[in-house]
């Protein structure tokens, strides 16, 4: 399944570049998927790769459960109006690499999210 996300920079120079120069929203995307997550059982890997697709391409997603995290995400990004709406979606990029990187999106699974909620608090 596409994800229909063009991206002109390589995702490994924008990923530098977000870890080096924007740690904190990195870490705030990750806050409001992994609270999400804790919060409703049956948030999985798909649900939040269609949340970031959508936030990443300004559209509504279709599933109830990916809305949910998409909710979250929208409220962390309302907090954060220090920062330039590229930047913001350069890491929702860098996070969707991240799921992407450690599922295969079978149903139910869960592989990213138990990756990265032990480091987030």
């Amino acid at each position: 399944m596409s994800s229909g996300i063009k991206v002109s920079v390589p995702i490994g120079k924008i990923e530098r570049k977000m870890r080096r120069d924007h740690l904190d929203v990195l870490q705030n995307i990750e806050f409001a998927i992994c609270r999400e997550y804790r919060r409703n059982e049956r948030v999985d890997d798909a649900a939040v790769r269609e949340a970031l697709v959508a936030m990443i391409n300004f559209r509504d997603p279709t599933d109830p459960v990916a809305e949910a995290v998409w909710i979250c995400l929208k409220a962390f990004r309302r907090e954060r109006s220090d920062v330039t709406d590229e930047v913001w979606r350069d890491g929702l990029r860098v996070v969707l690499h991240s799921v992407k990187n450690h599922s295969e999106f079978r149903p139910r699974e869960t592989s990213y999210l138990d990756f990265v909620l032990p480091f987030v608090p």
